[in-house]
């Protein structure tokens, strides 16, 4: 399975998910989007990580992506009515 998934990339709520993609890589296909990565990247050699920065696009981005590439799209850190 391919997933898109988006949100910080930093703090303790996504390190699990991160690590749960990286042990799990021959099953699912993780595609990382974030603002800005703060882990070591060695340790995630599985995952395809994409720090995009400020970007005003992003929502277009996301959608077009996953349309597109993928089977899931999550938006890590989103809370409430979108």
């Amino acid at each position: 399975m391919r997933l898109l998934m988006t949100g910080p990339g930093y703090g303790h709520n996504i390190h699990p998910w991160l690590e749960y993609f990286q042990r799990n890589s021959q099953e699912h296909q993780l595609y990382f989007l974030c603002s800005e990565f703060r882990f070591d990247n060695d340790d995630f050699g599985a995952l395809e990580i994409v720090e995009y920065g400020k970007r005003p696009t992003l929502p277009l981005t996301l959608g077009t992506l996953w349309r597109e590439r993928f089977d899931v799209l999550y938006i890590h850190g989103a809370y409430g009515p979108l």
